[in-house]
């Protein structure tokens, strides 16, 4: 009798997306509209905020952001600023002015992304960065208006 092979499953509940830091001196609005212009993307403010957890206290702190959601190819574009209220977002990495969180994507090659936001003119730098880098990914999650 022949031995069994073992198939380990693993449970990802957590989904992966794509985040790029950006840094830019412009302000979040500026921002967002140049990215809608130079993109063809549709970034409005949205109603909701993102909490996320502290981690030295027990206290939650909300993240404004701008959302593109793309209802023909079912990208979703999130834009946050990586500092409100004097927190960062992304305690790793506080050099980074903003956060480009890319969710759902179906259509947009990230390094063909990358290489043009780079050569914007109003943005210094941008990286690339993969959701399981950082411990507040499981917080991103952005309520949809999917309807």
């Amino acid at each position: 009798m022949k031995k069994g092979t073992k198939l380990l499953l693993l449970d990802d509940d957590q989904e992966s997306f794509e985040i790029i830091g950006i840094c830019s001196g412009l302000s979040d609005y500026r921002l967002a509209w140049n990215l809608n212009k130079s993109f063809a993307w549709q970034l409005a403010h949205s109603d909701h905020t993102l909490k996320i957890p502290q981690k030295k206290s027990s206290e939650s702190i909300e993240f404004s952001y701008y959302q593109y959601l793309g209802y023909e190819d079912l990208t979703d574009l999130y834009l946050i600023k990586n500092k409100q209220l004097s927190k960062p977002l992304l305690e790793d990495l506080p050099q980074l002015d903003y956060v480009l969180v890319i969710k759902n994507n179906l259509v947009l090659d990230i390094d063909e992304l990358l290489g043009l936001l780079r050569q914007h003119q109003q943005i210094i730098a941008a990286y690339r960065y993969e959701s399981s880098a950082f411990s507040i990914s499981e917080y991103l999650q952005f309520e949809e208006p999917y309807e």
